[in-house]
């Protein structure tokens, strides 16, 4: 069947969505590695445009590095963000599908997992491209080699990506799949594009490689070095800006959950399942007396009043909410619970997901702290969630 538009319109499977979702899942592991691998290759070319002939070269490199990292970051968690809704979306699809079967197995529907990547990706230090001495050819030339495979690798990632997305909107014209789409287009539109921001850091890592290889042939050419380090440093000031509408330009991404209105032990089953964040669902262990005091001075951060400070509720469309204690010195998000047992793990779960996600999206770490006691299992998969050396118990 055709609509109007001539698309062909197919019921959407659950499935596809997941799918698509695990895609971008990969694509954020590209992006990842590709961050990562530049990081680890920068990390030996400090002072590469050292001297106070390359000195506004060498400023104009840093902000312009500084920013394309932090909107690679950026882009990183835009991703995932569309992974967490593409799933949630198709989760939502499977408990309408579950409430309209009038004699069901079981009183919930099978729903699918979340995509967890191992670790969030974060910010790290560069080395600065200034210094005293002079500029060194073979640093430039490693800077800007470092800087070109990121482009490449972060580019590949893109296109994988969108093949996914793509077969999506064949799939099916539903205003979820084209919403999708239009939040994609606000992230890769082809490498190099200034107005998407996955592209955009394409973009700027590509400047970022020339200007280093152009300043490395010129080195040991005194009259041409003042004149390339004037010239790229100028074009350099101009990624930051760019960078920073591009990530403007990103849309909220909303998933309406499924309102689904269930009676007698159904329901009751229903607000109580796996990652449900709904109404009906109980909270995690609360922390005891004197524990959040107790973090904060742990930890060097500020505690958090709910009710009164707007930092205590993060939120996510599609997602739900999870309740942030101390902010901590380095801006981290940090929950603090009681003594979690082993029947409370899916409500503990859902909380430090959406915990983490927002975490993500602000490019900070997500931490927990729980109270002695607390189940193994609980502490098992809020390491798997957070990371091993931000979860702990006092």
């Amino acid at each position: 069947m055709t609509g109007a538009d001539g698309r062909l319109r197919v019921i959407l499977d659950p499935e596809d969505l997941h799918h698509v979702a695990k895609s971008l899942a990969r694509g954020q592991d590209q992006v990842d590695e590709a961050v990562r691998l530049l990081v680890a290759r920068l990390g030996g070319t400090p002072g590469m445009a050292a001297g106070p002939v390359t000195a506004v070269f060498a400023q104009s490199y840093d902000q312009a590095a500084a920013a394309a990292q932090r909107a690679a970051v950026t882009a990183w968690g835009a991703v995932g963000l569309m992974a967490d809704c593409l799933v949630a979306t198709a989760n939502n699809y499977l408990r309408a599908d579950h409430a309209s079967d009038a004699v069901t197995v079981h009183a919930y529907p099978d729903l699918l997992p979340f995509l967890v990547p191992p670790e969030a990706l974060r910010e790290r230090p560069l080395p600065p491209a200034g210094g005293p001495g002079r500029a060194g050819a073979e640093l430039l030339a490693q800077a800007g080699l470092a800087w070109e495979s990121a482009a490449t690798s972060v580019a590949e990632a893109g296109v994988d990506m969108t093949v996914g997305v793509r077969l999506l909107g064949e799939r099916s014209a539903s205003s979820e799949v084209r919403a999708a789409e239009r939040y994609w287009s606000a992230i890769w539109r082809g490498r190099g594009y200034d107005g998407a921001l996955l592209s955009a850091v394409t973009g700027a890592m590509a400047r970022l490689g020339r200007a280093c290889f152009d300043l490395a042939t010129v080195v040991e050419d005194p009259a041409m070095l003042p004149v390339v380090s004037l010239a790229r440093g100028t074009d350099l000031l101009g990624v930051e800006p760019v960078l920073r509408r591009a990530g403007e330009a990103v849309p909220v991404l909303q998933v309406v959950g499924a309102a689904i209105e269930r009676s007698g032990p159904a329901a009751q089953s229903a607000s109580a399942g796996p990652r449900g964040g709904g109404s009906g669902a109980a909270p995690p262990p609360p922390a005891p007396p004197g524990a959040v005091l107790e973090v904060a001075a742990l930890t060097g951060g500020r505690v958090l009043l709910s009710g009164r400070d707007p930092e205590a509720v993060v939120q996510l469309d599609g997602l739900g909410k999870a309740a942030v204690h101390v902010i901590g010195p380095d801006g981290s998000l940090i929950m603090v619970l009681g003594r979690a047992k082993p029947g409370e793990l899916p409500k503990v779960a859902h909380r430090l997901e959406v915990l983490r996600r927002a975490a993500q999206v602000r490019g900070v770490p997500a931490r927990v702290y729980f109270e002695r006691g607390t189940a193994e299992r609980v502490l098992d998969q809020a390491r798997t969630l957070l990371g091993k050396q931000h979860v702990v118990v006092v």
